[in-house]
């Protein structure tokens, strides 16, 4: 497994339930955690986490 650093963006979670696909050619398996933040909108970097978990 590849230790991956990398953040993808998914897009804006509004009401507490969204279904965010994944981006074309992203393999999960490369990555060993899930990471939601709170942002502004526009904001391109990474926010404060709420919520984290690892991906098995």
């Amino acid at each position: 497994m590849v230790d991956r650093v990398a953040t993808i963006p998914l897009g804006v979670l509004t009401g507490g339930q969204a279904d965010m696909p994944l981006p074309e050619g992203v393999d999960l398996r490369t990555y060993r955690v899930v990471d939601v933040s709170a942002q502004r909108l526009g904001q391109q970097e990474h926010g404060t986490s709420v919520l984290q978990g690892n991906l098995g």
